[in-house]
């Protein structure tokens, strides 16, 4: 009976074992570098009435510089500009954009699947979560973004959430 009892330990031990050693192991196999190249280029984002908003994503070495031009009518009205790079084991990836009037905003993510990123926009102290950004790379040439807003309100079920879709620009 020991012997059973011992077998059957040994057993369901190295089961669990190699599942959590899988599990973790998938997670590692999504190349976040290679998956952020996607991402490069310049993507239109309707807004609204005669308003877009141009995200540029340019390669520098291993991270990228990004633009954001928001315009009405045709016309640039203000610019964010910003850095993409990654945490130090690159498993992670990090987004920074500087407004014109200094403040800069945080995201931090990481690609869940090769056609899903997923983001936290953190506050200035980069101790609070006030957004959830989630990117669905449809095709190559789009992006369907998800975009909720908790801001200062107390739970995400009172989160404003707004869809847009980004349309990669030919150059």
């Amino acid at each position: 009976m020991k012997k059973i009892i011992s077998l059957l330990l040994t057993v369901l031990i190295t089961l669990l074992f190699f599942t959590k050693l899988q599990a973790q192991s998938s997670q590692r196999d999504i190349d976040q570098v290679e998956l952020t190249k996607k991402l490069i280029g310049s993507w239109r984002i309707e807004m609204g009435n005669d308003s877009t908003e141009i995200w540029k994503v340019l390669p520098f070495e291993k991270g990228y510089e990004q633009f954001i031009f928001y315009q009405s009518k045709g016309k640039t009205y203000a610019t964010d500009k910003g850095i993409i790079g990654f945490s130090s084991d690159y498993q992670t990836v990090l987004l920074d954009f500087l407004s014109p009037n200094g403040m800069i905003r945080r995201y931090s993510g990481k690609f869940i699947s090769e056609q899903k990123v997923v983001f936290e926009r953190y506050d200035e102290g980069h101790t609070t979560i006030l957004a959830i950004v989630e990117l669905y790379f449809q095709t190559p040439d789009i992006i369907e973004e998800v975009f909720k807003l908790k801001g200062d309100h107390e739970s995400w079920d009172e989160a404003e959430v707004w869809e847009r879709v980004l349309t990669r620009l030919k150059e």
